[in-house]
């Protein structure tokens, strides 16, 4: 079993058994202690669209991949779930390699695709599409035309080329202008079918392409088809090396980190042009389709390592060339043997460098840009064999493959799986919503009790106050008798002081006149006086 390229980790628990918490990418299972994956999930629109397994005789795809996986799942002691996040883009290039993976085809429709087949096929030079649809057995002729110009033609054609030429360069202007008014882009071809045989018509900027075929043949096949057939063939001689212009969006000098800088920048800007180094006789470039390398031009048309020394040459100038979406070009237009991304990135880390750290850190740089397209071209060989998908469009799944089954009714049920998670999600909102209610119940009750319990408490002690109260109320009554005992105690005695001093003044006054000595009677009557109020103070 394979490893899928990389993407973007998801660190939430994933559960395969109901939607995934990201829209695009896949989930690889791990079982037991093995060191390579037992299985791998595609998921579009958060739903499991395709599986991919391993059987004793091999790979499995489709269907039987997904009761092999869920089987395998069911019967071991420990699995592992790894989930990765793809852009839209990506998963649509990873589907394009494993397009039998899918259950329903449904699923894998509407996803962006590349360059169609008739720009793919009319990127390459006239003898080489003129060889390739003269050996397919569909074609009974065919004419490749400039400008209304005859470039070549091959097979038996109706009538003279140089008249079908003109022909089809009018009829494919026509078809433009009339793609223009219903508002359809000129991306595709024109098929006229009639019970003795077929035309296809097709165009790619200035050129033309007529292709006279049996009854009933499927253009669309056909193009993929020769398209597929003529990938491995070089182009012309002539044609290397002569790169349009066209804008350049960013100049500087050359090397590894200038090379890599501005390939990010062509895969963020989605160039489609070349990156080139030098110029005239001693030019070096990559081929950019949608700021992703697809071959390299050299001038000395060397091997891949001294092409990708030339193009990180510190002394000479680098471009990013931008060309206008009417150029031509592609796989076809380079000259140097043996590139694929992988021997690209391992040349360009290690043919400026013989440091280890420099080359782990030119590697690295390289596998962050461009790492999820290098994975795609390791796994193709694996997942597409050439016998089995030659001449089958990249998201077309026949013969065992997907099952075809009504739009409509699928996407009814996307959406009713999509209402079933909103619910779901719904239902555990509600739920932990539930359960802190539950818990904030427990608590007032906690509460209440302890507040009951505080009630208790301090009515025990209300009415122990309240007997303290009454206690110094009787204090207080009894201080207040005994307070007015006193008080009627001591007038009693003030009245008592004051009848004895009446009494003893009276009786002073007797004796002073008994005494018959008016001065010594006054001098002892106030003696007496004296000696009475100091036994008042007293």
């Amino acid at each position: 079993m394979f490893t899928m390229p990389p993407g973007v980790e998801v660190e939430d628990e994933v559960d395969v058994t109901s939607l995934f918490p990201f829209e695009h990418g896949v989930v690889t299972t791990w079982i037991g202690r093995r060191r390579t994956p037992s299985g791998h999930r595609l998921v579009r629109g958060r739903r499991c669209v395709g599986w991919v397994a391993e059987d004793d005789k091999g790979l499995v795809f489709g269907a039987p991949a997904g009761d092999r996986l869920n089987t395998m799942e069911a019967e071991a002691d420990h699995v592992r779930h790894q989930a990765q996040s793809y852009t839209l883009n990506e998963f649509a290039a990873l589907v394009a390699l494993m397009p039998h993976a899918a259950v329903h085809a449904v699923d894998i429709e509407g996803l962006p695709s590349g360059p169609g087949p008739a720009r793919r096929l009319l990127s390459r030079s006239a003898a080489v599409i003129m060889a390739g649809l003269s050996a397919d057995e569909e074609v009974l002729g065919a004419l490749l035309v400039d400008r209304g110009l005859l470039i070549d033609s091959t097979g038996d054609l109706p009538q003279d080329a140089t008249s079908l030429a003109t022909l089809v360069a009018d009829t494919l202007r026509t078809r433009q202008s009339i793609m223009g008014g219903l508002g359809l882009p000129e991306e595709g071809h024109w098929s006229l079918a009639t019970p003795q045989g077929s035309v296809l018509l097709a165009s790619a900027s200035d050129l033309g392409l007529g292709v006279w075929t049996t009854a009933g043949a499927d253009h669309r096949r056909l193009l993929h088809r020769v398209s597929s057939n003529v990938a491995g063939q070089p182009d012309e001689d002539g044609q290397v090396g002569h790169l349009p212009e066209g804008f350049v969006l960013r100049e500087g000098k050359s090397g590894p980190d200038a090379i890599l800088s501005m390939l990010r920048v062509a895969g963020e800007e989605d160039v489609y042009g070349h990156l080139s180094v030098g110029a005239g006789e001693r030019t070096t470039a990559v081929v950019l389709l949608r700021g992703r390398p697809v071959g390299m031009v050299s001038s000395t048309a060397g091997t891949l390592e001294e092409a990708v020394h030339d193009l990180t040459d510190r002394a000479r100038v680098a471009r990013l060339h931008q060309l206008p979406l009417d150029a031509v070009i592609g796989e076809g237009t380079a000259n140097v043997a043996g590139f694929t991304l992988n021997a690209f990135g391992a040349a360009l880390s290690t043919v400026r460098t013989r440091s280890e750290a420099r080359k782990t850190t030119l590697a690295a740089r390289f596998e962050d840009l461009l790492g999820f397209d290098a994975g795609l071209e390791r796994i193709a060989p694996k997942v597409t064999p050439a016998e089995q998908m030659i001449g089958q469009d990249a998201l077309e799944i026949d013969r065992g493959g997907a099952l075809v089954i009504d739009a409509g009714y699928r996407q009814r049920l996307e959406k009713a799986e999509h209402r079933v998670d909103e619910l779901e999600r719904e239902s555990a909102a509600f739920q932990a919503r539930l359960k802190l209610a539950e818990e904030a119940r427990m608590r007032a009750e906690v509460s209440e009790r302890e507040a009951l319990e505080a009630r208790g408490d301090g009515r025990t002690k209300i009415e122990g106050l309240g007997h303290d109260m009454d206690r110094l109320k009787l204090d207080t009554a009894d201080a207040i008798t005994r307070a007015e005992t006193a008080e009627q105690r001591a007038d009693r005695l003030v009245r008592r002081t004051t009848e004895l001093e009446h009494q003893l003044e009276s009786r002073a006054g007797e004796l002073a006149r008994a005494l018959a000595d008016s001065s010594s009677r006054g001098e002892l009557a106030a003696s007496i006086q004296r000696m009475a109020e100091e036994e008042a103070t007293l």
